[in-house]
């Protein structure tokens, strides 16, 4: 079968070749660049730094960065900054902007394996709903312990698989 696939491809590329097509026209892509910064830094330095880019056209939205958010090995969702210090309504001013506000979050390995990160979901909804901004950026980081074939590592991945398709559909996804 793959013979045959390929052979109906040189084929095809050869053809292509005596007849040039030009491509089908593609959809206008709306550019979309989100800038990471310090999320326990809204009104000290980041609002008055955004505010000028934002004027400019160059950043779409913000990512704020690192530790806040986080899935433990049961599925729980925790936010560990104190609220009472790093409130999330600092970052209100990127709606006035026309900014994207994104704020990363982490999954412990376990909880992806076992698919525990799934019963976080609710709350991590919740919490961005309740706090008026566009979403979260995963930032997970893999260390196969099996090696990058081991079941293990098919097991992790498959769990992130099921994690993002049940809940990241219109959020941003940075796997590092």
């Amino acid at each position: 079968m793959l013979l045959v696939l390929l052979a109906a491809t040189a084929a095809s590329d050869s053809a292509a070749a005596k007849a040039p097509v030009a491509p089908p026209p593609q959809p206008p892509q709306r550019r979309q660049v989100r800038w990471m910064v310090d999320a326990g830094q809204a009104k000290q330095g980041v609002q008055p730094w955004a505010t000028h880019v934002a004027s400019q056209g160059a950043i779409t939205g913000l990512v704020g960065c690192c530790g806040r958010f986080h899935i433990d090995p049961n599925g729980t969702w925790f936010d560990e900054w104190p609220e009472s210090k790093y409130p999330l309504s600092n970052w209100n001013f990127t709606h006035s902007l026309g900014l994207t506000m994104h704020f990363v979050f982490t999954i412990d390995q376990p909880a992806l394996i076992n698919q525990t990160a799934l019963l976080a979901i609710p709350k991590a909804v919740a919490a961005a709903v309740a706090s008026n901004f566009t979403g979260y950026a995963l930032d997970y980081e893999t260390a196969p312990a099996g090696g990058w074939g081991s079941a293990a590592f098919q097991a992790e991945t498959d769990g992130l698989l099921v994690f993002v398709t049940v809940f990241l559909p219109g959020f941003l996804l940075v796997v590092n």
